[in-house]
């Protein structure tokens, strides 16, 4: 069964506590949990160092990709405008975190992992994104639309792939599923909830969703909807 979760901006005790939440309602469903990260690790929370700690373990089961405060962050290398840029978007908290005063401080083998994040996963069903896609041209791989976006198409089922991505933070703290798209920023970065859309292998659509509070939310006729899980 595949999780996908939305930003996590330095909370990593939230992200934890909710893959564990995802690997129970996998078990109870008779599988293993796959999870895929749709970026925006970094910035803003207590905690950046040790959610780059722990993807750069490249942990088994787990793929991310990249989001815009990871590209400020690498951005912050060698250009003295995109680091202001990037402490004004909570870089502070991020470099507060490894003790640094500089992006020059992290690890190595974390920013060559940030280096190594792909800027979206297609597996033919769906595709998975920070921000979005390019209204305009659904086909384009910009990396600027593909990391910046705040605009999307169309809501109506009209393109071959579902769209799942984060990067704006949702106004009623909820997931926001469109026939042909999820927004599973629910503002983790904000001290709100962490959230995982809830996906058969096979399926293009989400069966449900769970928050780092363990809540299970369906979202269709009989799921898989374990005991412990609060449907509603």
């Amino acid at each position: 069964m595949l999780y996908v979760i939305g930003d996590i901006h330095g909370y990593f005790d939230k992200l934890m506590t909710l893959m564990e939440h995802c690997r129970a309602h996998a078990g109870t469903c008779g599988e293993r949990a796959r999870f895929v990260l749709l970026g925006d690790y970094v910035d803003r929370g207590p905690d950046s160092k040790s959610v780059l700690a722990y993807l750069a373990g490249s942990p088994p089961g787990v793929e991310a990709i990249r989001g815009n405060h990871e590209q400020m962050m690498l951005n912050a290398l060698d250009d003295a405008d995109a680091d202001v840029l990037w402490r004004h978007n909570g870089g502070e908290e991020t470099l507060a975190s490894y003790g640094a005063s500089t992006v020059r401080g992290v690890p190595d083998d974390h920013l060559e992992m940030l280096r190594r994040l792909p800027l979206f996963i297609d597996d033919g069903l769906r595709l998975f994104v920070h921000a979005g896609i390019d209204p305009a041209d659904p086909a384009a791989r910009n990396a600027k639309i593909l990391l910046w976006t705040r605009k999307h198409p169309l809501d109506a089922a009209i393109l071959p792939r579902f769209i799942v991505h984060g990067h704006t933070p949702t106004s009623d703290q909820k997931p926001d599923l469109r026939p042909n798209r999820l927004n599973l920023d629910t503002g983790a970065g904000y001290g709100r909830a962490l959230t995982a859309g809830v996906f058969n292998e096979n399926g293009k659509t989400p069966l449900g969703f769970i928050d780092n509070a363990g809540e299970y939310v369906a979202n269709c006729q009989n799921c898989c909807a374990p005991a412990g899980y609060s449907a509603q």
